[in-house]
């Protein structure tokens, strides 16, 4: 646990134990937060608890902390790697934007057993928060053999961005699950050999996403949730937790080659 201002936690390794339901790493000390500090050089492996015990690998609370230049490996039970996590809060009353940064990092081998939802490498907020405005940056991360859910990323704040990421063999995908106004450019997705590999999936309002590279994605074989490039029709008076209708997104300059499926399917 860490918390105070503009330190920097870095060549460590975590490795083939368990903390239970408490996070491997958490940018706070009880209700004193942590802002402008770093995790880097650090690597976690198999640090797992039971399959259904939900724990997070790192925890981010504060503002403007940055997690970089650190291996994830072997994740195999219920909660996401890594979570932004903001101050709680009632839909649709926003929390404090947190700004943090997640970068050059590598996600692999991520797994779960009997479960289909809470297996994300990344959560960006939660269904309460989702109106906040985040701020947040994703670039330069590489993703491989995460399989843990359909979002390898779950975005669940608004005005993130997502860039410069890599996507390859992977059973799942980006999904902009809820808050508006995000954008996601210059990202690559390849399939490889699975077959529920996708691109991005839009839900709500505002979204941008251009440039992103698109090949051998297989999911939209076999769900219209996986797609290279999913639009959900979403809900009319949609709860927090629900889903919220796409509206005013753009979609463009995207290259799709050799994808299962619609490359663009709406609604």
């Amino acid at each position: 646990s860490l918390s105070g201002s503009y330190l920097t936690i870095t060549g460590l390794v975590f490795q083939n134990g368990s903390v239970g339901a408490a996070s491997v790493v958490e940018l706070r000390n009880g209700s004193a937060l942590a802002d402008h500090c770093r995790l880097t050089d650090c690597y976690i492996k198999n640090y797992n608890s039971s399959s259904a015990t939900d724990n997070k690998w790192v925890s981010l609370y504060g503002t403007y902390n940055r997690v970089d230049n650190c291996r994830f490996d072997g994740k195999s039970n219920l909660g996401a790697t890594v979570t932004i996590w903001y101050a709680s809060t009632t839909y649709p009353t926003p929390s404090v934007s947190t700004y943090h940064q997640i970068d050059h990092n590598y996600f692999l081998d991520r797994s779960i057993t009997g479960a289909t939802n809470g297996g994300e490498s990344i959560r960006l907020g939660d269904s309460n928060a989702s109106r906040t405005k985040g701020y947040n940056v994703v670039e330069y991360n590489y993703f491989e053999n995460c399989d843990g859910e359909i979002e390898i990323i779950s975005n669940k704040s608004e005005n993130n961005t997502y860039r410069y990421n890599t996507f390859y063999n992977n059973d799942g995908g980006l999904t902009l699950r809820h808050g508006a106004n995000c954008i996601v450019y210059g990202n690559f997705f390849f399939g490889g050999i699975k077959p529920g590999s996708y691109g991005i999936r839009l839900i709500d309002g505002g979204h941008i996403v251009t440039n992103n590279y698109m090949e051998g994605l297989s999911g939209g074989g076999s769900s219209n949730l996986r797609s290279p490039i999913t639009v959900m029709d979403g809900k009319v008076g949609s709860a927090a937790n629900e889903y919220f209708q796409v509206t005013n997104a753009v979609v463009a300059f995207n290259t799709i080659v050799n994808c299962n499926g619609p490359g663009i399917l709406v609604g």
